[in-house]
């Protein structure tokens, strides 16, 4: 009879302790966590994870499992909700992760490029998976949209302009889900990436994100929106840091503190490239790529 007054004893203190716990965490990650976003990485590919004001924003997915252990490391443990996902444009180390966090979080809205990968089967997977989760509000939305973030965060799109978009699409061959289209294109996918600003309102951080965006479109938005990006705390270097996505205008057009470069351990492609480096040494600009670094963890308070 002792034995077991003492075994219900430690039972009930050790469930109070893990209640204990576990409301220190919900406490801790509701009230007193900085605002916060992560590169993560996902080998070869891009995927943003940032945690603002208790809402989760995801901005591309890498390829395959790598950004749910991502999610998995930086969202609280209880939480499976994404207030908001964001596709850049349709290529695999961008969209092939939501095929798997489709699967484990449940999304509140996601944004997604106008045009879609005529070429890959997974991607007409993805847009089939994600139009079979009626409750996820789904939108294409375009340059001078702009998105609120709670109360303390802003993501303003530069790119694609609705006209480039339109000038550059096949409409004959269309994709249909629930009434909305997405169009094949003959040019470069990587031309319609998202690209905008993100900027918190509370710690007064601002990010350019720049998925797979070429240099010379890049250079165009810094000139359009030159009064916006006299202060970049950082610059997500776009395509992984090829050559294709650097040109020093950039940074003659925007004053950017510090450089993230989402690239894969000894990838086939050579990035990011040694003009990009040796310009970013040369200049003693700052930069973090996640083939040396791993997870970036940057704080936006």
């Amino acid at each position: 009879m002792l034995d077991q007054g003492v075994n219900s004893k430690s039972f009930v203190l050790s469930v109070l302790f893990s209640l204990f716990i576990l409301c220190f965490y919900i406490v801790k990650y509701s009230f007193f966590t900085n605002d916060f976003f992560v590169v993560c990485d996902v080998g070869q590919g891009d995927g943003l994870y940032f945690r603002v004001n208790n809402n989760d924003i995801i901005i591309d997915s890498g390829s395959g499992r790598d950004m749910l252990y991502c999610l998995g490391k930086y969202m609280p443990f209880w939480d499976k909700k994404i207030e908001l996902a964001l596709l850049t444009h349709p290529q695999k180390d961008h969209y092939g992760g939501f095929l798997f966090i489709l699967d484990e979080y449940n999304i509140d809205r996601f944004i997604l490029p106008s045009v879609y990968n005529s070429k890959a089967e997974s991607y007409k997977q993805f847009l089939s998976k994600l139009y079979s989760k009626a409750v996820i509000k789904k939108e294409v939305l375009f340059s001078g949209d702009y998105i609120n973030i709670g109360d303390s965060a802003v993501l303003l799109l530069f790119w694609p302009s609705k006209g480039f978009v339109n000038e550059n699409i096949v409409k004959s061959n269309a994709l249909a889900f629930d009434n909305k289209y997405f169009y094949d294109t003959s040019l470069d996918l990587n031309l319609f990436s998202y690209t905008g600003l993100f900027y918190t309102t509370k710690g007064d951080k601002r990010v350019l994100l720049t998925g797979d965006i070429n240099k010379e479109i890049l250079v165009s938005l810094l000139k359009q929106y030159n009064s916006l990006v006299q202060q970049v705390d950082y610059l997500k270097q776009p395509h992984h840091g090829s050559k294709t996505g650097f040109d020093d205008k950039i940074f003659n057009l925007a004053k950017i503190d510090n450089v993230l470069i989402s690239v894969g351990t000894s990838n086939p492609y050579d990035h990011p490239s040694d003009d990009l480096i040796d310009y970013l040494n040369l200049n003693k600009i700052n930069f973090l790529r996640t083939d040396i670094q791993g997870n970036i963890v940057i704080n936006l308070n």
